[in-house]
């Protein structure tokens, strides 16, 4: 797929109020690495959550899909890609982390 191609299908994945902007991304010990693509919900977006838990995120995503399916199956992709762009740190995201481990808690699995 081509970066508009890519561009084109996320910004149909993430039309439900995310914004996206191009920022630029580092390494942990402070080096560039070039510019990303990043999608955010920001308060005026009606499916925004707001400061939450990683569990009251885990349990509202076990029970959401979209366009592209599954939302949790999103969350734990995402947790497991950011483990393999930064394998020498198992805890790359704890964040992503906590809330893929909060909606499989959710869904049982």
């Amino acid at each position: 797929e081509t970066r508009t191609e890519v561009l084109a299908s996320l910004d149909f994945r993430e039309k439900n109020g995310y914004t996206r902007t191009v920022e630029e991304a580092f390494s942990r010990d402070g080096k560039p690495l070039g510019c990303v693509a990043v999608y955010r919900a920001t308060p005026e977006n009606p499916q925004y959550a707001g400061p939450a838990s990683p569990r009251t995120l885990g349990g509202y995503i076990a029970g959401c899909s979209g366009p592209s399916g599954p939302n949790p199956d999103y969350v734990f992709r995402l947790a497991e890609a950011l483990k393999l762009i930064t394998p020498e740190d198992a805890t790359a995201d704890r964040h992503a982390e906590a809330v893929s481990q909060a909606c499989r808690a959710a869904i049982g699995s």
